[in-house]
């Protein structure tokens, strides 16, 4: 019985961490999909902490942000954005912020650098963007070295 407990309250885990919340449920799923994996191409489990994320919500003209209420925690995305390396970015950008990474003011191109219009971009070359992620995700391999003090790029 102890062990039919134990089977139960994993595989639970896993289940929770598909039932995020959201008014567009398959895009939801498909940022949070790709988001785990390139985090484990890289060596990184996140996928237990993605599942704490309450909500994921796309609304038009909406602010790319990342919060807690009480306890939930709700991410909102520009529903409007057609580019899909633009949303890729932002959203990464607001999961960063859910695990544990900081604005960089000072990097001029960065997943973590505070969103302006225009900066997304370069985004969208695929060894750019392989660097980017390498550099994004060794960031929340250790949040602490990022956010207080890195290289800025």
């Amino acid at each position: 019985m102890k062990h039919l407990v134990y089977i139960f309250l994993f595989f639970g885990c896993f289940a929770s961490a598909q039932n995020t919340a959201s008014n567009n449920p398959a895009l939801a799923k498909k940022l949070l999909d790709s988001f785990g994996l390139e985090a484990e191409m890289r060596g990184i489990e996140t996928r237990e902490r993605i599942g704490t994320i309450d909500k994921i919500l796309f609304l038009p003209g909406a602010k790319s942000e990342h919060w807690h209420n009480k306890g939930i925690c709700t991410i909102t995305l520009d529903s409007e954005i057609t580019n899909e390396y633009e949303l890729q970015f932002k959203a990464y950008h607001e999961l960063g912020h859910h695990l544990g990474l900081n604005h960089c003011l000072q990097c001029t191109y960065n997943i973590m650098v505070e969103i302006r219009s225009g900066k997304t971009y370069i985004f969208d070359e695929k060894p750019i963007r392989s660097l980017y992620l390498d550099l994004f995700f060794e960031a929340i391999r250790n949040p602490k070295n990022y956010n207080e003090g890195h290289t800025h790029y």
